[in-house]
């Protein structure tokens, strides 16, 4: 999967924006095992409930209590024992691909020696599906490209929900909170005949801050998810930036550099490719989206920036030159030396 999608998604498992909600559950005065007059801990039932208030028997939700994670069972059920007595909040937690929805948190009060009982709402999430192609007069359809919803008012490294394409090119994002979204897609790494293929957000827009959005809403007690069906997608063709340095700069770049990055220029989220410099050749290539981009090299102690064609590498942001990557041909830059 690539780094862009790994970064959108966090790793495997989805975070989805939790909310506290306001008030304190007391304990409902049962006693907990092992109480007695010397008890310094209680415990927390925990019931899942249906937006509606009836018992949502949904196994395998993670439940977290401070640095505690239980999984619900079979009944929708998660018990703490042995918690210090005080406030404590309580998380749910939906795994990857699970259709449900947790949005809010509660807050507990845990007494010495009793079991205090609260329920967390668990809703049916919206869902945001369609087809991936890679030729949108072909129509050939795309598998295993990775698409992802990311919450707006998240950077494009915040949380979010990820899905692949089947083989029929369709993918389905389930299990979304209510919100406004911005779709990304990425074609699949292992794939040769993609391999000019790069990632964009839904209809063709090369960055997150130009994408346009889709708002969905999850369950409610009186209505049915609100979700956002057939946002199809052609992948669009990357265009190659080929760098070319003498070899005096690639001695410093081989040793003192840890990435070549080109970012979105003129936007406030700024879209990135990072690529490792070579130590055995002076030139090296990286694919983009067309657009405007500006080159920095990101050193260990220090950044320099590319001022253009020949010229040396500057220190001085506001030198960098502007290089306009257009729909119709590769680029080509060459770094002199350094200020």
């Amino acid at each position: 999967m690539h780094k862009r999608i790994l970064a959108v998604v966090s790793g495997a498992v989805i975070a989805l924006g939790l909310i506290a909600l306001p008030g304190t559950a007391e304990a409902s005065g049962v006693a907990a095992s092992g109480a007695g007059s010397r008890a310094t801990t209680g415990s927390v039932a925990v019931q899942l409930v249906t937006p509606w208030g009836t018992p949502l028997a949904l196994k395998g939700i993670y439940v977290g209590v401070g640095a505690t994670t239980v999984v619900t069972d079979a009944r929708g059920v998660a018990v703490f024992s042995k918690l210090r007595a005080g406030n404590v909040t309580v998380v749910p937690h939906a795994p990857h691909g699970s259709a449900y929805v947790f949005p809010s948190t509660r807050s507990v009060k845990v007494v010495a020696g009793k079991k205090a009982s609260v329920k967390l709402t668990g809703a049916v999430g919206a869902a945001i599906s369609g087809t991936v192609s890679a030729d949108s007069s072909a129509g050939r359809l795309v598998d295993n490209a990775v698409v992802a919803a990311i919450p707006v008012g998240k950077t494009p490294g915040g949380a979010g929900v990820y899905a692949e394409t089947a083989r029929d090119g369709k993918y389905t994002l389930q299990g979304l909170a209510n919100g406004t979204y911005k779709v990304l897609f990425e074609p699949p790494a292992a794939a040769p005949a993609l391999k000019n293929y790069i990632y964009n957000y839904w209809k063709g827009a090369a960055n997150y801050a130009s994408a346009q959005t889709i708002t969905v809403r999850s369950q409610t007690a009186t209505t049915p998810p609100i979700s956002a069906r057939n946002f199809n997608d052609v992948l669009v063709v990357g265009k190659r930036l080929t760098v070319s340095m003498n070899a005096s700069v690639l001695t410093t770049v081989g040793h003192d550099f840890t990435a070549i990055i080109a970012g979105t220029h003129g936007t406030s989220d700024v879209d990135s490719v990072s690529v490792t410099p070579p130590t055995d050749t002076t030139e090296f290539s990286t694919k983009l989206v067309p657009g405007k981009f500006t080159l920095s090299f990101v050193g260990r102690t220090a950044n320099w920036w590319y001022t253009g064609q020949g010229l040396p590498l500057s220190r001085d942001a506001s030198k960098a030159a502007v290089i306009t990557f257009d729909a119709t041909a590769d680029e080509s830059v060459n770094i002199g030396a350094f200020e």
